[in-house]
């Protein structure tokens, strides 16, 4: 497997991880149990930062890549760039919501967890069509001189010193997120799922 697709993919297991921690979170407040949103906003830290500052650059790239080599590839594909403007967005949104809970507004719980709910299926969906249609695409139609390019490309993008700060932030922050959630499993599992640690603020039952 080409080095970048590798990156690529360890990087969307990592991703999956958080967002089954986010699902987790949102299934107790489907039960009407508190739930860690301490642990709900770290995670939303990670997916309105890391994303944007590294993860997504390099889908970009292989995706101008892949147009250049196989245009017809693409059409399943969509406007790729875009949708990951849409994904930032909704992440800021969904940030944005739960500031809000976090300084008391008064938000219906069944309004929240249908952000919740909508953020994470949305994040989902978009990996798995690069999962299924763009890595594979890719991955037959790039020539090794082509993936050559590409990792030369991606490794000559220089971030910003706050930019690279912020790559080993967000490294750091998700293994954090990834451990508090073991916790939580292993002391309970998921049928029955443990109170969190952080904050119990709770929307208002609508």
């Amino acid at each position: 497997m080409p080095e970048v697709l590798r990156v690529l993919r360890q990087e969307h297991g990592q991703l999956g991880r958080l967002l089954d921690a986010l699902d987790w979170h949102v299934t107790r407040l489907e039960q009407g149990a508190t739930a860690d949103y301490d642990l709900i906003r770290a995670a939303l830290d990670y997916f309105v930062g890391f994303p944007d500052i590294s993860h997504h650059p390099k889908e970009d790239r292989l995706y101008v890549q892949l147009c250049a080599r196989a245009p017809q590839e693409t059409a399943a594909i969509g406007d790729l760039a875009r949708e990951h403007l849409v994904l930032a967005q909704k992440s800021r949104d969904f940030a944005a919501a739960l500031d809000a809970v976090l300084g008391d507004a008064i938000v219906p719980r069944d309004a929240l967890v249908r952000w919740a709910r909508a953020f994470i299926d949305l994040q989902r969906d978009h990996m798995m069509l690069e999962e299924r249609i763009f890595f594979p695409a890719a991955e037959l139609k790039l020539t090794e001189a082509d993936w050559t390019d590409l990792g030369r490309e991606i490794a000559e993008h220089h971030l910003t010193s706050a930019q690279s700060a912020s790559l080993a932030g967000y490294d750091a922050l998700a293994k954090t997120i990834i451990n508090w959630q073991s916790e939580l499993d292993g002391s309970a599992g998921r049928a029955k799922p443990a109170a969190g640690s952080g904050h119990t603020a709770q929307p208002h039952q609508s």
